[in-house]
């Protein structure tokens, strides 16, 4: 019996398709999350910043099952979310003008505020960022969430 259970699963899971990659960020604000990957599912969050960064957990048909930085997951209709890779800094920090804690400081940034990763090198302990407001720089990926330790993006 655990067994079909298990195979159940799969079969629910099963048809990823277009949204591969591991994190997608909404593409507007007051977007609703649901409880399951349908209309029909109650909602259970309305997400209001556009930018905002998910996990991808799971596809179904036109659904997304994702995962917020503060450990919330639920259901976005696929066409709710963009690839476009966008952080949220978890620790207050210098942004940095190059990747290193001795290089020009560009600016405070407050933990909750988002930006756009711009690229991280594999095995790196710093990204190039961008933030909102043209200004841009260098985080340590400790300091933001939505980029995995040692996952590497090129803009």
């Amino acid at each position: 019996m655990l067994k079909a259970a298990a195979v159940l699963a799969l079969v629910f899971l099963a048809p990823a398709t277009a949204m591969a990659q591991s994190y997608a960020s909404l593409r507007s604000g007051d977007v609703n999350m649901r409880t399951g990957p349908g209309a029909r599912y109650p909602t259970s969050w309305v997400w209001q910043k556009a930018g905002e960064p998910f996990e991808v957990l799971a596809n179904y048909e036109n659904w997304v099952k994702v995962r917020a930085s503060d450990g919330t997951t639920g259901w976005f209709l696929r066409t709710t979310l963009s690839r476009r890779r966008t952080f949220k800094v978890i620790t207050p920090h210098i942004l940095r003008r190059g990747p290193d804690d001795k290089t020009v400081a560009v600016a405070r940034v407050e933990k909750g505020v988002i930006g756009a990763i711009r690229s991280c090198a594999a095995g790196s302990a710093w990204c190039r960022v961008q933030y909102s407001e043209g200004v841009s720089g260098f985080v340590k990926r400790s300091d933001i969430w939505g980029v995995n330790p040692d996952e590497a993006i090129k803009e």
